[in-house]
């Protein structure tokens, strides 16, 4: 169960993130957090992305 719990969750992380801050922007148009902020949060997006593919 935690771990069903844990790749649901780090999926979710991944659909926020790629349809957020994913270039092209699906959601949000204009830059709405800094550069660096931008790239880490992209970062844990692929990272959970990969927890769940693993």
């Amino acid at each position: 169960f935690i771990l069903l719990l844990s790749l649901a969750f780090a999926d979710l992380i991944h659909g926020i993130v790629t349809t957020s801050y994913l270039y092209p922007p699906i959601v949000l148009k204009r830059q709405h957090l800094p550069l660096l902020w931008m790239k880490i949060f992209n970062a844990m997006g692929w990272i959970a992305w990969a927890i769940t593919l693993t």
